[in-house]
């Protein structure tokens, strides 16, 4: 959080006067009284930092399509598994539902584009505020969900594109948590890394469960669903500005009655 910073009596303004001004505008100043009684410390900022830019606002509503995407997605697959009669979602797969000639084909058809064209879109806003590695992640799962769509199951034939797919799909989605922790470690949020290492470990061991044939449908939806509530939060976490590449240098917190411990 930044607050305004007064200089000492007789000291000018390092950078004229324009960090002051910046932060004024923007009522940074207003917060300092609520900061310190509900934290006990000060927080400072470095006037060096830069406001926000046009595009950067556009990215932040982009990854919108990281939350938008994961619900479009879950809600096929309930709605599919609901409609359709015999269907089992313990026992079969997602790609069950969008099989050539199955009546929820068109409708788990449009939850893996409404998937993929989301995710796409929130990719380089994650690239951005998180990582390249993680943008980079989240499309490809976002292409690989898209060629599920695009290579459905036909009865009991074997489908090797399409098994491909899924896996790639299965292990990109996996390492897009894995691929933040390091990135928010840096930033020292340390739980928040430890929170997406751990997600992506039993997302991984849950997906790769499927191959043991029991109760596939289960494993894969519970393994997915963690993923994509991932992917979730991530977005939203950009998208209200929470989470954001590091375009402010900040200080050292000094503790109330320390204001002058600050270091750089």
């Amino acid at each position: 959080m930044l607050v305004h910073e007064e200089p000492a009596e007789g000291e000018e303004e390092p950078d004229g006067g324009k960090g002051t001004q910046h932060n004024h505008l923007l009522g940074l100043h207003r917060l300092q009284p609520a900061v310190v009684a509900v934290c006990g410390v000060v927080p400072r900022v470095d006037r060096r930092s830069t406001p926000a830019s046009p595009s950067d606002g556009l990215s932040r509503a982009a990854a919108w399509g990281g939350v938008v995407g994961p619900v479009a997605f879950a809600g096929a697959w309930l709605a599919g598994g609901i409609l359709r009669s015999g269907y089992d979602p313990v026992e079969q797969a997602i790609s069950r539902l969008a099989e050539t000639g199955s009546s929820t084909q068109a409708l788990m058809t449009a939850g893996f584009a409404g998937f993929s064209v989301g995710v796409l879109c929130a990719a380089p806003a994650l690239a951005r505020h998180v990582s390249r590695p993680v943008g980079l992640a989240a499309a490809v799962t976002a292409v690989a969900t898209a060629g599920v769509a695009l290579t459905p199951l036909h009865g009991d034939a074997v489908n090797t594109a399409h098994r491909v797919l899924a896996v790639t799909g299965y292990i990109s989605l996996s390492a897009v948590p894995l691929l933040a922790a390091p990135s928010l470690a840096q930033r020292g949020l340390s739980r928040a890394a430890l929170a997406s290492a751990i997600t992506a470990a039993v997302g991984a061991a849950v997906l790769a469960a499927t191959a043991t044939g029991w109760a596939p449908g289960l494993l894969q939806r519970t393994g997915l669903t963690i993923g994509h509530t991932w992917l979730a939060a991530a977005s939203a976490a950009v998208a209200t500005g929470r989470l954001a590449h590091s375009t402010t240098r900040h200080r050292h917190i000094a503790p109330v009655g320390d204001q002058n411990a600050v270091k750089t």
